[in-house]
């Protein structure tokens, strides 16, 4: 039956390098064009002021104010409002309408630049989009994570960063001339294929997809003249010439009727060599449907046009009205389709804003309309960083402000409204001083709310309750400071993220478990005072756990000397028994460098032995329903620490199982130590010991493994004789000196030769000691 082992660790509160098991990139990194938006935030209704034109921006950074004397919140707003509207009463009769148009005008100024500020924010979320999805591959491949060699995997990793509905393909471009291509269909299906050029021909191969995408791009071979070479491409010379991400002009697809900006980025290896291109294309009618979606006032508009001055956005509700912006081409034209020029465009309003703007060069104006009456419009140049420069239009009736009012209405109802409008501006103008300190108040939860608790805001106001919950927050700051070194902080992230309450749960997960323990603990804890052995296993703890921490790994818990931990919960990592090893490994580093200062102190040195095991054990939350721990349960978690014990009978630092050593074979240095049958287990398990890292071992110490394994198969074999001399041989070999596992295995050798084992022996050696 498993132990049941409880979790009071400190945890990094940093973010996690990877979240998923294959690619190594973020998702929460690539954020999707198509997010759905808080429209709402650019509606403005100009007939009825809203507290929400105040913002108060949880965003805002601190303010603080001289404290004078604290007053209740209800007593400050009606004091203030009161005094407010009986001073300026007399003047607000004396403010005429032509007064209300022009404030009207202003604000429509302002409302018109909010807008603006939304559009150009969904053009720089898609193109920012673009630029790291690029910069993920660029970071995979210089990982080495991804193999540019192997198509297949290229062709995954891009079709992964193509769920972004923005995105229409992905290429990769290599210095041979070949590409990989994955492309999103119009029906919104996923193909993909590769132009492959050798030393002879060009082949085109058509991977996965619908039929009408195969009819397409059909597989073919071609001459090297007539083939596809990547390297012809102006995207692909674009990105070698600037030798840095950039963006191509705007361009219409030839198989669909699409305009594309392209986003480039050339991948160099370390000593500036080309390794690829890759280009990820945008497509831009999403931007005209988010524009279709926008209400601004009861009849305005929006538009974009770029710097090729082409009109690349306008309102429409659906992909069929892409007739909007595109025209057929002229005849003898390399492309079926072009954009409207801004002088061209169909919609009257829009072009005669364009008209004008170039004609005049004033962002905000008033002009005619396109059936006569007069319109307000409003354009902004936003030259996005690195790239393309756009011009942000908005165009709308200047009834849409004014309204239908007689001029009797006005004259005899223009008191009464500039009286409450005041009135109201008063308000917002009250709530807006307010809600400085409430927004730093916001900001402060928010952090709570994700554990981010290192600064002490201090807010200071004039109103007891935002003062009383300014030191509340921060009250509960410092207890959960203290708190999330008891927990762990990216378990609580994830349940805070889900909205969830930690529940009793576990699930069967298999994940790679470390036990360490100091050698000769007991001795040292006799030679040190208690102060001092506090004290030096606090240095211990605090270096063994930060690689921990740094190398993704949950810290379970501390066992009086010993460390629990393990990998691949609660985030699912593929490489799990690799980051286990390396841990390792880094912690034996560690160690040696804190030997060498504590020697030079006359300290007494921490020896740790270390067992790793990967296997299938429950994670999760158990316990009571009062308190819960995030652990593990099951056989794996025993053997693991039994394995660390046997460090002690071959003298041996790191000792990892056989289903550790076969996930990581290749990529460390171990030796094969024996079979053993542990306490409790009948079947004999092949147990390693990890030496090091592959390509970091001496010639002398290859040497020497490669005359240990010799003698191993020989033992296993059941030549004890010559199994004796080349344990004997290894000896002289060693490294190390004295090599205790083959001074233990040549003696067994004697004793077997002696009294041999019996007939159905596999190797196995029972070890009874825990």
């Amino acid at each position: 039956m498993g132990e049941i082992f409880a979790f009071i660790a400190p945890r990094s509160d940093r973010v996690r390098q990877s979240r998923t098991n294959h690619l190594c990139f973020d998702q929460g990194d690539i954020e999707r064009a198509d997010a759905p938006r808080q429209e709402s935030l650019l509606v403005l209704d100009l007939k009825r002021p809203s507290p929400s034109t105040d913002g108060t921006n949880c965003g805002m950074g601190s303010v603080k104010t001289a404290k004078i004397k604290d007053h209740p919140l209800r007593f400050t707003l009606a004091v203030t409002i009161t005094s407010l509207i009986v001073a300026v009463s007399v003047s607000i009769l004396a403010i005429s309408y032509f007064g209300s148009a022009r404030s009207l005008l202003i604000l429509s100024e302002k409302m018109s630049s909010k807008v603006s500020d939304g559009i150009t924010a969904e053009i720089n979320l898609l193109m920012s989009s673009a630029e790291k999805t690029n910069a993920v591959i660029e970071l995979m491949v210089a990982q080495g994570s991804l193999d540019l060699n192997n198509g297949k995997l290229v062709m995954d990793a891009a079709e992964a960063l193509l769920q972004n509905e923005g995105f229409t393909s992905i290429e990769i471009g290599l210095p041979t001339g070949s590409k990989y291509k994955v492309e999103r269909a119009i029906n919104g299906s996923i193909f993909r294929y590769s132009d492959i050029r050798t030393s002879s021909s060009v082949m085109r191969t058509f991977h996965e997809g619908d039929p009408d995408s195969r009819a397409q791009h059909p597989d073919s071979v071609k001459t090297l003249e007539e083939g596809y070479d990547a390297r012809k491409r102006p995207w692909f010379v674009k990105a070698v010439t600037v030798g840095k991400t950039i963006w191509t002009d705007m361009y219409v697809s030839s198989t669909s009727k699409q305009f594309l900006y392209s986003c480039v980025t050339p991948i160099y290896d370390k000593d500036g060599a080309l390794l690829a291109v890759t280009s990820t294309n945008v497509k831009l009618i999403g931007l005209s449907q988010f524009l279709g979606r926008l209400k601004i006032l009861d009849h305005g508009k929006a538009f974009v046009v770029n710097d090729q001055d082409q009109v690349i956005a306008v309102p429409i509700k659906s992909t069929e009205e892409i007739d909007h912006l595109l025209k057929p081409s002229p005849e003898g034209s390399a492309e079926p389709y072009q954009l409207y020029g801004s002088e061209e465009v169909p919609d009257r309003d829009i072009r005669l804003a364009l008209i004008a703007y170039r004609r005049d060069g004033k962002p905000f104006f008033e002009m005619k309309g396109g059936n006569g009456e007069p319109y307000v419009a409003d354009l902004v140049r936003y030259p996005y960083k690195g790239g393309p420069t756009f011009i942000i239009g908005v165009v709308f009736p200047k009834r849409d402000i004014m309204g239908d009012i007689s001029r009797n209405t006005r004259l005899m109802l223009l008191a009464v409204l500039l009286f409450l409008l005041v009135a109201v501006l008063v308000g917002f103008r009250i709530a807006k001083r307010i809600s400085r300190s409430l927004a730093i108040l916001c900001d402060e939860v928010d952090k709570v709310s994700r554990l981010e608790l290192g600064s002490d805001t201090v807010v200071e106001s004039r109103i007891q309750e935002v003062v009383r919950i300014g030191e509340s927050v921060q009250n509960m700051k410092r207890g959960l400071r203290s708190f999330k070194k008891y927990v762990p902080v990216e378990l609580v992230m994830q349940l805070n993220a889900l909205k969830r309450e930690a529940v009793l749960g576990g699930e069967l997960r298999e994940l790679t478990i470390f036990f360490s323990d100091i050698a000769n603990f007991t001795t040292i804890s006799e030679e040190l005072a208690p102060e001092c052995l506090v004290q030096r296993l606090g240095v211990y703890f605090d270096g063994m756990s930060r690689v921990v921490l740094d190398h993704a790994g949950t810290l379970d818990k501390y066992i009086g000397d010993a460390i629990m931990a393990f990998w691949g919960a609660p985030s699912p990592r593929e490489n799990h028994a690799y980051l286990a090893c390396a841990t390792a490994l880094q912690c034996q580093q560690y160690l040696d460098k804190l030997a060498i200062k504590w020697q030079a102190e006359s300290h007494p040195v921490f020896r740790t032995r270390i067992g790793i095991h990967t296997g299938k054990v429950i994670v999760g939350n158990i316990g009571s329903e009062d308190r819960i721990n995030y652990t593990i349960i099951g056989d794996a978690a025993n053997l693991a620490s039994r394995l660390e014990g046997l460090n002690k009978l071959y003298q041996t630092q790191i000792i990892i199982s056989e289903d550790t050593y076969n996930q990581v074979k290749d990529r460390f240095v171990v030796r094969k130590l024996d079979r053993i049958a542990v306490q409790g287990k009948s079947r004999g398990i092949l147990v390693y010991e990890l030496i090091g890292t592959c390509g970091e071992s001496v010639p002398a110490q290859e040497t020497f493994l490669r005359k240990y394994e010799q003698a191993m198969d020989l033992y296993l074999c059941r030549s004890w004789a010559e199994a004796r001399q080349a344990f004997a041989a290894a000896q002289k070999l060693s490294p190390r000196g004295i090599d205790y596992p083959s001074e233990l295995l040549s003696s067994r050798c004697e004793e077997f030769m002696r009294v041999a084992p019996e007939a159905g022996w596999n190797g196995s050696f029972a070890y009874t000691s825990k």
